[in-house]
């Protein structure tokens, strides 16, 4: 790994505390930790020739403490981008933060342009500290960015959205739903109906396929139309992969940014050189996790089981949890839309 052979993104939660309690968040009960800087910045040293972009994330990042330091260490490799829920803002710190580092981005956690749905699910006063902060720093716009998870009120939203990322020159993307954590609790309360949701999922590929700003995205989409495009589950050479890892607040190194450390994994401060991290890597992409997934019956019989293989990336826990209604849904959103594809290509 001496040249540049692998591309490799990083997750980094710098801290598991957060000052919101939102009602789909994907932690709940978690006990607030703050990583060991001297051991993230060992590691990222080593393997900082491989790294093509970071996304610091938590809890909520701004509680670290050494939050702008790491900002800043991390900035000297690669591209970053800070998710945040917006209301811990130091304002002139962040503006000088982007002014220094234009590879800094922000992305705003902001699920909907209405503010008594996002107070409801998020907090009280949530929804204008977050649109008071765009609006301070819209001198940086090219480096500002919205994450809005697809919601009951979504279906509702998502022209409004858009229309608001586009007038304010900022970038919207939209996450694939973790359905573990809080949100399983609060499931039928947040989330809209099988039909809503495919609706809503439906016009966010429209939206995508006719943006001619290019600022809109979801990884959903682009994992699906990457697995379809590929039609086979044919071995890619790890030189020509993207390789995805989190690291955690307690510096536990995963293979999954949805997993958690209650699958076998390593820790930063046992990485001490490129060939130890190559052996990490190599050890992961032979991550029986995802693969162990299909064991339902209706995969046999399904059409779509050629392109997700029942991998379903960023669900491996919640696909083997006991809450078969979940699993069901999330399952029937990828059979629809690989369906979808398969009838489309027949039709031509």
């Amino acid at each position: 790994m001496e040249e540049k052979n692998v591309s490799l993104r990083l997750y980094i939660e710098i801290c598991s505390a957060c000052n919101l309690h939102c009602k789909y968040c994907f932690e709940e009960g978690y006990s607030p930790r703050y990583i060991n800087q001297q051991h993230l910045y060992e590691f990222l040293n080593i393997c900082s020739s491989n790294v093509e972009d970071i996304v610091i994330t938590g809890g909520e990042p701004m509680l670290h403490p050494s939050f702008y330091e790491i900002c800043q260490f991390t900035a000297k490799f690669a591209s970053v981008v800070v998710t945040t829920n917006g209301t811990r803002l130091n304002i002139p710190k962040i503006k000088e933060l982007l002014h220094n580092y234009p590879n800094i981005k922000l992305q705003f956690s902001l699920d909907a342009v209405d503010e008594k749905f996002v107070d409801t699910v998020r907090g009280q006063g949530v929804y204008l500290k977050v649109i008071d902060a765009i609006h301070q720093l819209k001198e940086y716009h090219s480096q500002i960015g919205i994450s809005s998870t697809l919601t009951k009120q979504t279906p509702k939203m998502l022209d409004d959205i858009y229309s608001f990322a586009k007038s304010n020159c900022i970038t919207c993307y939209f996450p694939s739903i973790l359905p573990y954590g809080a949100l399983c609790k609060n499931w039928s309360e947040v989330m809209p109906s099988f039909d809503d949701y495919i609706r809503s999922e439906i016009k966010l590929v429209e939206l995508i396929a006719n943006d001619s700003c290019g600022i809109i995205s979801s990884n959903k989409v682009d994992w699906i139309l990457s697995r379809y495009n590929s039609s086979t589950c044919s071995e890619i050479p790890i030189a020509d992969q993207e390789i995805v890892l989190k690291i955690d607040s307690s510096g536990t190194i995963l293979c999954c940014p949805a997993t958690d450390n209650s699958y076998s994994c390593s820790k930063i401060a046992n990485i001490q050189s490129v060939y130890s991290f190559k052996e990490l890597i190599d050890n992961y992409q032979q991550c029986k996790d995802c693969q162990s997934i299909g064991n339902l019956s209706s995969c046999t019989e399904c059409l779509a089981s050629k392109y997700c293989r029942s991998e379903f990336c960023g669900n491996c826990i919640h696909m083997k949890s006991s809450n078969l209604e979940i699993n069901e849904f999330i399952c029937k959103t990828i059979r629809y839309h690989f369906n979808e594809l398969i009838d489309a290509s027949e039709e031509r």
